[in-house]
């Protein structure tokens, strides 16, 4: 497993941070599917 070194999520203390893959399977697997952080459009 690889770690993302510039994960924009801003919970920085979550166990996920930084992987990748173990946090979208999180997510995918939450009951409110909502997007990983690094594939939110940039709010301008």
């Amino acid at each position: 497993m690889t770690i993302n070194e510039n994960c924009p999520c801003k919970r920085k203390k979550c166990e996920r941070h930084g992987k990748c893959d173990e946090c979208r399977k999180h997510h995918a697997e939450s009951k409110r599917q909502r997007p990983v952080a690094c594939e939110k459009e940039k709010k301008r």
